[in-house]
C-alpha cells in the first residue's frame, strides 16, 4: 500500500528531520550537532501525514484497537530499517523494551496507551521481554499539542523516573506513537540515564514535521 510506504529520504539520524535533498545519507543536522539528543539511536517510520496520521489518530483518540496490527507491523518495519544504518539500533538488539507512559489519571480516561500496545507488540516480535514499569509519569502535564517547543520542555520537565533496579546497566529500547518536538521522549531518556541504563533507543511510528510543533 503507497499511502503507507516508509519514508525513503534522508533525514538527521539524531532527531528525524528530514533533509531537503532526498538523496543524502542520514546526516546529523546543525541543531543535532550542537546540542545532542539523550538517546543512542532512533527510528520512525515515515512523515506524520495522511493515512499514517490518520491510523495513529483512530488509534490513540477513537480506540479503533483493529489498527494495532498493522500499525505495529509498522513499527516492526521501523526498527529492522533502523538495525542496518551505521548509527542505527544496535543489532544484538535491547535487554528491554518500554512505551513513553502516560499519568493514571488519562490512562483512566483514555482506557489504554497506545504506546504501550505498539511496544506490546514490537517486544514479542523481536523476543524481548516487555518491561512497562521501568518508566512512570509521576507528573501530570498539559497537552503538548498546545505548547510551543520552550513551553513543551518545561511542561515535562521531571515529569517521568526511571526504575534503577530495571534499569540499570541494560539497553533500553523506548517506544511512541508520534514524536514532533522530541521533549517528551528526551525527557524520558534522560529519566533512564539518571537510572543507569547503558544505552536508549528510540523508535516512534511517525516523525511530524511542523517546526516548533
Amino acid at each position: 500500500m503507497r499511502a503507507l510506504s516508509p519514508a525513503k529520504v534522508g533525514f538527521c539520524p539524531g532527531c528525524g528531520e528530514l533533509s531537503e535533498n532526498p538523496d543524502t545519507t542520514p546526516t546529523l543536522c546543525g541543531a543535532c550537532r550542537l546540542s545532542p539528543r539523550p538517546w543512542d539511536a532512533l527510528g520512525f517510520f515515515g512523515p506524520y501525514q495522511g493515512v499514517l496520521r490518520d491510523c495513529v489518530l483512530g488509534l490513540k483518540f477513537r480506540a479503533h484497537l483493529g489498527l494495532l496490527g498493522l500499525l505495529g507491523g509498522l513499527a516492526l518495519h521501523a526498527y529492522q530499517a533502523g538495525l542496518v544504518r551505521p548509527d542505527g539500533f544496535d543489532p544484538q538488539g535491547p535487554d528491554l523494551v518500554t512505551a513513553v507512559p502516560v499519568h493514571w489519571g488519562k490512562l483512566i480516561f483514555r482506557g489504554f496507551n497506545q504506546s504501550l500496545e505498539l511496544a506490546r507488540l514490537l517486544a514479542q516480535a523481536i523476543n524481548r521481554p516487555l518491561c512497562p514499569r521501568v518508566l512512570r509519569k509521576h507528573r501530570r502535564t498539559q497537552a503538548q499539542s498546545r505548547l510551543g517547543f520552550g513551553q513543551r520542555q518545561a511542561n515535562l520537565k521531571g515529569a517521568f523516573t526511571a526504575e534503577s533496579r530495571l534499569a540499570e546497566g541494560k539497553s533500553v529500547l523506548v517506544v511512541d506513537d508520534v514524536m514532533t518536538t522530541g521533549a517528551t521522549l528526551a525527557e524520558a531518556a534522560r529519566a533512564l540515564r539518571r537510572a543507569g541504563a547503558r544505552r536508549v533507543e528510540v523508535l516512534v511510528l511517525a516523525r511530524d514535521l511542523k517546526r516548533g510543533g
